[in-house]
Parts: C-alpha cells; sequence; structure tokens
C-alpha cells in the first residue's frame, strides 16, 4: 500500500473567519513555514478584523477552500521537481556558481535562457542580455528618461526579481540600501528592484566567469565626493 502524504485541509475561505476564530494565534503559530512572531500573528488578525470590501457569499469561500487545496496539493510535486532538477545540476560548474548567489532553480532558469555567463565578453554584456541595461526613451511619456531595455526573456527578470525580494528580505546589506533607496524615490519600490537587480546580474557574471566569491556588501560601492566623503551609491 503506497503512503499518501498528509494533506493540510484549508480552515479558512476569507478573513472573516480568521478574525473570529478564538485558536487562530495558536493555529497561525502552528502553521507557519517558519515560526511566526506573535507581533506578526497579531498584525494578520487585525488585518482580518479591519479588512473592507464586498462581503464574501458562501459560493466565494467555496472557492477560496479550493484554490488553497489545490496549492496545497501542488507542494508535494513542487519538492519532487526541485530535487530533480538539484540532482540534474550536480558538477555543473557554472550553474552552481551561480546558485551559490541566487539559488539552484533561479541558476538553471539563467543559464537556459542566457548560457555560460563566462561566454560574455565583459559583465555589461551579461546584464544586457538580461534586458537590465539602461536606455534613453525616444518618444512617449517617458521620454528623455533611462529605463530598462527589457531586451530577451522576461522570464530572467521575473526570477531575479524573485531572487532580489529573497536577498531584501535577508538580514544583509542589501535591505537598509533598499529602504534609503526606496525613501529617495518617493518609496517607488520598483525603482530600488531593479537597481539591485542591475548589481546583481553583475556580482553573477563575476562570481560565475571570474571565479571571484559573492559578498552582498560588494553590490553597492562606496564612491568619493567633492568634500572628500564616503557614501553608498544609489
Amino acid at each position: 500500500m503506497v503512503h499518501q502524504p498528509h494533506q493540510i485541509q484549508p480552515q479558512y475561505g476569507g478573513p472573516a473567519a480568521l478574525a473570529h476564530d478564538a485558536q487562530a494565534a495558536a493555529k497561525l503559530k502552528q502553521w507557519g513555514r517558519r515560526p511566526l512572531g506573535a507581533d506578526a500573528i497579531a498584525r494578520i488578525i487585525d488585518g482580518g478584523k479591519s479588512t473592507l470590501g464586498v462581503r464574501q457569499q458562501p459560493i466565494d469561500l467555496q472557492r477560496l477552500r479550493d484554490y488553497a487545496q489545490e496549492a496545497l496539493a501542488a507542494r508535494q510535486p513542487l519538492k519532487t521537481s526541485q530535487k530533480r532538477l538539484k540532482k540534474r545540476s550536480i558538477g555543473h560548474k557554472p550553474i552552481a556558481a551561480l546558485a551559490s548567489v541566487i539559488g539552484n532553480a533561479t541558476a538553471c532558469v539563467l543559464f537556459t535562457y542566457l548560457g555560460d555567463p563566462g561566454n560574455y565578453h565583459c559583465a555589461a554584456a551579461y546584464v544586457k542580455a538580461m534586458g537590465l541595461n539602461l536606455v534613453e526613451r525616444s518618444s512617449g511619456m517617458y521620454q528623455g528618461k533611462l529605463k530598462i531595455s527589457k531586451r530577451g526573456s522576461s522570464v530572467v527578470r521575473y526570477w531575479l526579481y524573485l531572487a532580489a525580494l529573497r536577498l531584501i528580505k535577508k538580514n544583509s546589506p542589501v535591505r537598509p540600501w533598499y529602504l534609503r533607496k526606496r525613501q529617495r524615490d518617493g518609496e517607488h519600490a520598483g525603482r530600488a528592484l531593479v537597481a539591485i537587480m542591475r548589481r546583481v546580474g553583475l556580482a553573477l557574471y563575476h562570481t560565475a566567469a571570474l571565479g571571484e566569491a559573492f559578498d552582498a556588501k560588494r553590490l553597492f560601492p562606496k564612491r568619493k565626493h567633492k568634500g572628500g566623503a564616503r557614501q553608498a551609491t544609489a
């Protein structure tokens, strides 16, 4: 008899049921992929109590439960695919070098679409292949402004975007730089994320093509100003 892995059943179909469950805090603490702190749990429950919008009907609640069940059911095939991908990439030096910075799955995506970083003559060329090089727009509402070219496959940029989010989430030099940059840009998070993606692209080339160890601090080199002071570049 084949053992079937235990499936967690969706408990809530919306915020109202969560907000009115006296055991919600204990359940959220148990379900969290990583142990959720008391503050995070309180924010989730308070969010359920203060959510605005059209009141859900029974069919809406059931639909969300069905979606949640499908997402839970997809977890095991996902884990299996990740293990197979990891096994197939063993001994692959370029992928291993990329994976040390952005993880194995993202490394495989970049290698599939862009090839070996060592085949590019410089870091800027590798970033250009990602569509993250800056070009000046000659028409439209952004005329005269610098924007990323978005050349090549958008899949690469999407996976790098996720990698940038993971770097921001970690307790690393990336997060404080991101917060300062976002504040300077009027809380436009997209600009800061793109800036990090561009820097990660450059770092990936140096790691995979030149064999340099990745150091998040080097993503934001210091620059001198006329007064002699040094600060992180934006």
